[in-house]
């Protein structure tokens, strides 16, 4: 029993290093210009405009699909006039493009969502993870993880001999 409990916490932390890889990896390839993760783009949600739909913190994986196939009710991600990133649900479709409104909002967002803008449409979404992705990539903490891999690589250094 004992040789069994450290095999089954190496594999929990090589599962949960591979997901937090897997994540990362897609974050990295997730900018609007790129082509994402075998067609997939992670994003953090920052604000509550599409609640309860999801909420500032959660984290949403897009798919890049045809803009042609895209109709009223998709969530769809897009660069707005300032180049920032709005995920909103697609209220009418116009000769002009698309015009979204995120689900809290009384307004149409002002900008009209084409296939120059368009980044993706909404797949997945994982509660609260945007949170913690935040979380990890504070300075404080990457040292803290840091110095803690470091002690547990060199108690196991020194365990050997």
């Amino acid at each position: 029993m004992k040789k069994k409990i450290p095999l089954i916490l190496n594999s929990l932390a090589t599962v949960f290093v591979a997901v937090v890889l897997l994540f990362a990896f897609l974050n990295f390839s997730s900018a609007p210009e790129k082509k994402g993760l075998f067609g997939y783009k992670g994003f953090i949600v920052l604000s509550d405009s599409m609640a309860p739909e999801f909420v500032a913190g959660d984290y949403i994986i897009d798919k890049t699909v045809p803009f042609e196939t895209l109709k009223v009710g998709d969530v769809v991600s897009y660069l707005d006039d300032q180049n920032v990133l709005v995920t909103h649900r697609v209220h009418e479709v116009s000769a002009e493009g698309l015009l979204l409104k995120g689900d809290r909002n009384d307004f149409i967002d002002t900008t009209v969502v084409n296939e120059g803008n368009y980044v993706g449409k909404q797949q997945y979404k994982v509660h609260k993870l945007g949170l913690i992705m935040l979380k990890l990539g504070q300075p404080i903490v990457l040292v803290g993880i840091s110095f803690v891999l470091g002690i547990y690589l060199l108690y196991h250094f020194f365990k050997k001999r």
